[in-house]
């Protein structure tokens, strides 16, 4: 299946997945953003922003790529790693 166009998805951890092109590969449970990539969290933050996006959905695991930024507030009790 492929969604071409202003996608936008929504995940059950309520974030916001905005792109112009996305694969899924259902056999696979994998997803494809071969074009840049935005995902907002549910209250706008953290922002993330890839030139490109795989994910294995069974896995749980996203691999950003290229140019990647995260636009996130820290608060005094959080560390990132």
């Amino acid at each position: 299946l492929s969604i071409t166009g202003k996608a936008v998805i929504r995940t059950d951890a309520k974030e916001e997945v905005r792109t112009e092109k996305v694969n899924y590969l259902a056999e696979n449970e994998k997803v494809e953003i071969p074009g840049k990539v935005t995902i907002i969290g549910e209250k706008g933050r953290p922002k993330i922003v890839a030139d490109k996006l795989d994910a294995d959905l069974k896995l749980e695991v996203l691999d950003l790529k290229g140019h990647v930024k995260i636009d996130t507030l820290v608060g005094d009790n959080q560390q990132i790693k």
